[in-house]
């Protein structure tokens, strides 16, 4: 998938997804590439449902809320894209409350 992600050919990365899908042992740089090709390719609402589902099992991973808060700015919203970008930075850097 990573091959197909770094050529941009977020069309095979969607037909991958939909064909293996996103177990708990996904990483989640894997979750956001896969996010993010949703969302390059018109799926929006997918892409914010995979990450809503992938942080109810990581609620603590910092680059999935950084990735949901992209698709968010990338629908103009941006105050969620704000919220989400903040929750994000502060478990990155270890200061959430």
């Amino acid at each position: 998938m990573g091959e197909y992600y770094s050529k941009q050919a977020f069309t095979a990365v969607v037909a991958l997804y939909n064909d293996a899908g996103v177990t708990e042992s996904t990483d989640s740089q894997t979750i956001v590439r896969v996010a993010n090709s949703l969302q390059r390719t018109g799926e929006s609402q997918k892409a914010i449902s995979l990450l809503q589902s992938a942080l109810d099992t990581r609620a603590q991973d910092g680059s999935l809320y950084l990735g949901l808060s992209d698709i968010y700015k990338q629908q103009g919203n941006a105050s969620k894209a704000a919220e989400l970008e903040r929750q994000g930075l502060s478990f990155i850097s270890g200061k959430s409350n």
